[in-house]
């Protein structure tokens, strides 16, 4: 009990210094960088949408930016987490070997139902029944400004809409990260 009282203040202060950064702007809107610094951001139909770390209850426990790339497929896998709302999205792209523009895969949406393993926006609690899904890969765009396979930095812009399975469209527009695994 006395440990518990001695680390407290501690807790109180940390928790304090958390939301004020939260409140007084610090989760600002990640500027268009390629040195991998773990941002992630976007507008959702012209909202302001950032991952914010926080813990991700999905297994494995993984980061709230971060990145798979297959080289002998050319998948590149981009996924970001904001544990505020409890939204994932996930962004898969092939053919990648370099800095270029990139249309989203349908390829991956159409092999299975599930949200995991397609270009998707969703809500963790709804365990993917109502996610909005990759339905035109023509409806998006994703521009790599970096691909570094040596210090595994991807970074660049994207913009997609994507639609639920009530045909219920959401707008990505803006989208940005910077990620460093």
């Amino acid at each position: 009990m006395k440990n518990l009282l001695k680390f407290t203040p501690l807790v109180i202060h940390v928790l304090s210094l958390t939301a004020l950064g939260f409140l007084s702007g610090c989760y600002e809107f990640p500027e268009e960088t390629t040195v991998g610094k773990g941002t992630f951001g976007m507008l959702v139909d012209g909202k302001k949408w950032i991952a914010d770390g926080g813990v991700n209850i999905m297994p494995p426990l993984i980061k709230d930016v971060y990145f798979h790339y297959y080289q002998e497929k050319g998948l590149l896998k981009i996924s970001a987490y904001r544990s505020s709302s409890r939204e994932r999205i996930n962004l898969y792209v092939e053919g990648v070997e370099s800095e270029g523009v990139y249309k989203f895969s349908e390829i991956w949406n159409s092999k299975s139902s599930s949200c995991i393993d397609s270009t998707c926006f969703f809500n963790i609690d709804d365990k993917c029944l109502l996610a909005y899904k990759l339905k035109d890969s023509n409806s998006s765009e994703l521009i790599i400004t970096k691909f570094d396979t040596t210090e595994w930095i991807v970074s660049g812009t994207f913009e997609v809409e994507l639609e639920n399975g009530k045909g219920e469209k959401v707008e990505i527009e803006r989208g940005r990260f910077d990620i460093q695994n």
